[in-house]
């Protein structure tokens, strides 16, 4: 039997902002490989996703798929506000914050590991 975790939109959306403010500038193309071995060192290490999100085979390596939806405006959130202001109220730590910190340590060591 597979087990099966519901994506968390809430973490989702903090650890896209924590990505951005520990690498202004950073592509969705970067964001994305970031998340990914972020993902697949959490689950290996404590048997849990981070986020939980899908992640799609595409050309040029695996992509978050409900995220990246977010990104390109393709879903509205479940909530009212828009990504980029919810993305914004992280930055500016308006948010209350969901990422453990080991959690947050996974993300910053793949960070370093890019290009």
């Amino acid at each position: 039997m597979a087990l099966r975790f519901q994506f968390d939109e809430r973490k989702g959306t903090e650890a896209l902002a924590y990505i951005a403010t520990q690498w202004p500038g950073i592509t969705v193309f970067y964001a994305s490989k970031v998340l990914f071995f972020a993902e697949k060192k959490h689950l290996n290490t404590y048997g849990r996703p981070i986020v939980a999100d899908t992640f799609v085979a595409m050309p040029n390596g695996p992509v978050p798929s409900t995220l990246y939806d977010f990104i390109r405006g393709n879903l509205g959130l479940s909530g009212e506000q828009p990504l980029a202001e919810r993305i914004s109220q992280f930055i500016a730590d308006q948010a209350p914050r969901t990422l453990t910190p080991n959690q947050r340590n996974l993300i910053i060591n793949n960070l370093a590991g890019l290009p």
